[in-house]
């Protein structure tokens, strides 16, 4: 068959492009996700030239970092009607599905290439809107629930209020995508009051299929500071969820985690803990395709060692996944050494070790990976790898990102290796 699909996403643009042979014909589809595009047609006269054209047309989208589509649903321009609620259900969200899976692609990219985050402009390849009181959805929505940093120390009274306006209004029956932010500059507690507000009125978002809990800025709270709490109620409260995204570990737990149809879990942090991961590593997700670890450096947290991990690398635990993503990782050359020889290589179309301290000594490592077939996309930028074991990565048979190189000063006595973010 010679329809193929492909999806990109940078943190700016969320595209998808369609390509199909027909005889003689290339048929090619391109736009936004989410939005029907356009189409092109062109006839090359015999079935060869057309196949010798389409094959290099897939070569060029894939060098360009788009990624072929294997399997879960694209969103659709038209939403598929809801279900309808269950007899004797006690929540909207407990009985009815979204309208419409959401890209997997879309996850990717969700913060800025160098770790510097921004305020989310895009998220699931929607833009966000900030909600305001009476704000009315507009098709496939992504609102935004936060308080800014220049309002006064009642932030936290605020962002409930704020919260709790925008559950009673019709927006929040038609939201798709939720990104919370700021909740109160220097919190008392240590826990995310977006997880009890969520869990608490689960029933007020029966279309919810994706959730990034802290969009939150470096100059409101270093992501070290960013307190998360066990993010369990979330996952039991809305079993149709199909994308989490967290911001900040500290306090961060997973105390039940499983999940039925969750297909992509991010975390990002500047350390994260070893019983975050064991959590995550005795879950029960059968869905999911998409997993990314901020692990950090033991300076914020991070103490997770390659053993940590050995039950995701053993390739069983988690069987669709095909985005495995050990990121910020203080330890990326002691993970590179031994993910080449892990059975969960043999599973993933792309592997992400990007933002962490990656030196020639791990990059040596990932040249094994010139026998693997399956791989699309090796993401390493923000690295320390020299420019002869670079010119070699090239050489690979897929596209490997090797942007942001760094070099260490020897004559600059606090130089050194650093991850992209740690405090």
């Amino acid at each position: 068959m010679s329809f193929r699909e492909f999806e990109y996403a940078d943190g700016k643009s969320f595209k998808f492009w369609k390509i199909e042979q027909q005889g003689s014909d290339v048929v090619t589809r391109y736009g936004r996700i989410g939005s029907d595009g356009q189409e092109t047609k062109k006839d090359f006269g015999t079935p060869e030239a057309a196949k010798k054209a389409y094959d290099k047309l897939v070569a060029e989208k894939t060098g360009k970092g788009y990624v072929e589509k294997t399997g879960g649903g694209v969103a659709s321009s038209e939403a598929a009607p809801a279900a309808k609620p269950a007899k004797g259900a006690k929540g909207a969200a407990a009985a009815t599905a979204p309208a419409a899976s959401t890209p997997i692609s879309s996850m990717l990219f969700a913060t800025t290439r160098d770790g510097n985050f921004g305020h989310l402009n895009n998220f699931i390849g929607q833009r966000v809107t900030d909600y305001k009181e009476g704000t009315p959805p507009k098709g496939k929505t992504v609102f935004r629930i936060r308080c800014h940093c220049e309002e006064d120390e009642e932030t936290a009274a605020q962002f409930k209020e704020r919260f709790h306006n925008f559950l009673k209004s019709d927006a929040a029956l038609e939201t798709i995508g939720l990104v919370t932010g700021l909740e109160e500059m220097y919190p008392d507690e240590d826990k995310n009051i977006s997880v009890a507000l969520l869990a608490e009125h689960a029933d007020r978002l029966p279309k919810l299929q994706a959730l990034f809990l802290g969009d939150i800025l470096q100059e409101e709270q270093e992501v070290s500071w960013i307190k998360q709490t066990d993010i369990s109620p979330v996952l039991a409260a809305f079993p149709h969820l199909e994308m989490l995204r967290v911001r900040g570990a500290d306090g961060l737990a997973i105390s039940k985690p499983q999940h039925a149809k969750l297909r992509a879990l991010a975390i990002e942090s500047g350390g994260l803990s070893p019983e975050v991961v064991a959590s995550i590593c005795r879950g029960k997700f059968p869905e999911l395709e998409y997993l990314e670890l901020w692990l950090g450096t033991p300076n914020y947290g991070g103490e997770c060692r390659v053993n940590d991990l050995q039950p995701i690398l053993k390739g069983k635990l988690f069987p669709k996944l095909k985005y495995l993503g050990f990121r910020n990782a203080e330890i990326a050359d002691d993970i590179a050494a031994v993910i080449v020889k892990s059975p969960v290589i043999e599973q993933l179309e792309t592997l992400d070790l990007s933002l962490g301290n990656l030196s020639d000594e791990g990059a040596n490592a990932l040249l094994q990976l010139k026998d693997n077939t399956s791989l699309k996309r090796l993401d390493l930028h923000h690295h320390y790898i020299g420019k002869p074991v670079q010119k070699s990565l090239k050489q690979l048979p897929f596209p490997v990102d090797l942007a942001d190189a760094k070099t260490v000063d020897e004559n600059d006595e606090w130089a050194g290796r650093f991850i992209s973010v740690s405090e």
